[in-house]
Formats: C-alpha cells, sequence, structure tokens
C-alpha cells in the first residue's frame, strides 16, 4: 500500500512538472497587405549577435 502512494505521489509530482515545462504560443491574426505585391516576412533573430527579436511585418517594393 505504501509503494502504491508513493508511486502515485511521485507521479502526480512529474505530471505537473511537465505540465510547467510546456510552452503555449498565441499568433495575433496577420494584418491585411497595405499595398499590393507586399510580401509578409515572420518574425526572426537577427542583430549583429543572432540576439534581437525582429518583429513580422510587410515587405513592399518600392
Amino acid at each position: 500500500m505504501k509503494r502504491n502512494l508513493v508511486t502515485l505521489m511521485l507521479l502526480a509530482v512529474l505530471s505537473v512538472g511537465c505540465l510547467g515545462i510546456g510552452g503555449c504560443v498565441v499568433e495575433a491574426p496577420r494584418p491585411p497587405p497595405p499595398g499590393p505585391g507586399c510580401v509578409w516576412v515572420p518574425g526572426h533573430w537577427g542583430g549583429p549577435y543572432g540576439n534581437v527579436w525582429i518583429r513580422a511585418h510587410w515587405r513592399c517594393p518600392p
């Protein structure tokens, strides 16, 4: 009986721990393009060391 209780407690602790490290990603809806020929550029890491987040944006032809 005691072994079952310990196993159940361990399983509960591990389950809660796994729920805590899982992430939830929510993406905002894409805004309409500002003009014809514009291309959506998704967000990405950039900068000289790759440590700056560049937001998603529309890139339009000149």
